[in-house]
């Protein structure tokens, strides 16, 4: 296979693999695979709420909790906790920046946010534990072209130093005009029951991360001027929803761990390789339609399957 797909540039592949599991396959890297119940926000408690709803450049707050200190000036609105089960739900159509600092894992809900910044990320979450973002209604994020100077990483519209996983029915859509759309430097998750997420980075990748990418759920669209999905250190993971990516000018999902996809329907467009794994590729099941001037898969390790 991997020889026809060299010579034949521009190919339309349509694979399927149905119930042909590899026993001995397994994601290398520390990859979740799906079995982790922390990652499920409703297997968490969430005792507080505070609000947050933008109007333009004014952001006004509603609620506190102990240990949540919040201060909000021209839209910037910049949250320190060192306290635990709090829920943040943000709202409302404005310009400015969430930053977060957190102690401990917190829950966001974005139930019709639309914010862009100019200068950073719409979204800058600087906690390293497990952000539980839950999707209500439509959200727009979009960061700026260039960002003020900073000794923080950032680098992407959607931001985080910690976990993301999603989930909710609602709509994500982002625009990543400086790098990334969405990236974490942690692992990033799109839980059962997740609704619309739809990425377009014009610099660089739509989703991002360092330490895996697990997609058991979810409708993901893509379009990417480097690579729709991309983990630096990990592995990817994909067991359900649908995915649909354009890469303009690189590949359509590479890992430097392994990638397994064991279910859902994906579809590739990209000027350079579809697929490409710097470890292992296993595919056991689902849908995968792939359209390239390359290889429609690459690995290091080669692709496995049933």
């Amino acid at each position: 296979m991997k020889a026809l797909l060299k010579t034949i540039p521009m190919v339309l592949m349509v694979l399927l693999w149905a119930g042909c599991k590899d026993d001995n396959s397994s994601i290398s890297g520390g990859t979740n695979t799906g079995d982790d119940e922390n990652d499920f926000v409703e297997n968490q408690t969430w005792n507080e709420t505070i609000n947050i709803v933008w109007d333009g450049t004014d952001a006004t707050i509603t609620g506190s909790a102990d240990g949540v200190s919040i201060s909000s000036e021209n839209g910037y609105v910049t949250i320190n906790s060192t306290a635990k089960h709090i829920e943040y739900a943000v709202s409302g159509n404005g310009t400015g920046q969430l930053s977060l600092y957190s102690d401990y894992k917190f829950k966001l809900s974005l139930n019709g946010l639309t914010l862009s910044c100019t200068d950073g990320p719409a979204i800058n979450n600087q906690c390293h534990k497990t952000c539980y973002v839950v999707l209500g209604s439509e959200n727009t994020l979009s960061d700026g072209s260039t960002y003020a100077a900073s000794t923080e990483d950032r680098k992407a519209a959607f931001f985080s130093e910690g976990q993301i996983c999603f989930s909710g029915s609602g709509t994500l859509n982002v625009t990543g005009n400086y790098k990334h759309a969405v990236a974490s430097d942690d692992y990033i998750r799109l839980c059962e029951g997740t609704g619309d997420i739809n990425l377009t980075a014009k610099v660089s990748d739509g989703l991002h991360s360092n330490d895996g990418i697990i997609i058991n759920d979810g409708t993901l669209t893509i379009n990417a001027v480097e690579e729709g999905i991309q983990c630096d250190t990990s592995s990817i993971y994909i067991s359900g929803g649908a995915i649909n990516i354009t890469s303009s000018s690189d590949k359509g999902i590479l890992a430097y761990g392994d990638i397994e996809i064991a279910g859902g329907n994906t579809y590739i467009t990209s000027k350079a390789k579809c697929i490409k794994s710097k470890s292992n590729l296993i595919v056991s099941n689902g849908v995968i339609t792939a359209i390239c001037t390359g290889e429609a898969t690459n690995s290091g390790g080669g692709p496995r399957g049933g």
